[in-house]
């Protein structure tokens, strides 16, 4: 698998989760041939998404499953942000849950800690380190 590849996303449709690891109780060689996995042969449902879309997804899904769940960070309502990670979340989530910062990350991350102190889950995006 490269970088730019996810085989298995939790709650995204199609996706199944990655197989299931032997028993650290029972040696591999004790198992049956046709209980081991092979490793290097994707399911046939997984999901083959790029990075910015797999991300795109994992924050959509982490937003329909909390409504404490919201996004803020510099050009990331309409535009989508600078590598449109979060394309097309705030015209499914509105205004109040996607939110568009001021160029100033210290005021993005102190304002998400303070939304983290009050019960919610911010997610930030700084577009460069």
């Amino acid at each position: 698998m490269t970088g730019t590849e996810v085989r298995s996303i939790p709650g995204v449709a199609g996706a199944q989760p990655a197989a299931a690891q032997p028993a650290a109780a029972q040696p591999a060689a004790a198992q049956p041939a046709a209980a081991q996995p092979a490793a290097a042969q994707p399911t046939p449902t997984s999901a083959q998404l790029p990075m910015a879309k797999a991300l795109n997804a994992g924050l959509a899904a982490a937003m329909r499953d909390d409504d404490r769940v919201l996004l803020m960070g510099e050009d990331i309502g309409p535009l989508g942000g600078v590598f449109r990670v979060t394309e097309g979340l705030q015209s499914e989530f509105g205004t109040s849950r996607v939110l568009d910062t001021p160029l100033a990350e210290s005021g993005i991350i102190g304002t998400a800690i303070g939304l983290a102190m009050r019960g919610y889950r911010p997610v930030c995006e700084i577009q460069f380190d």
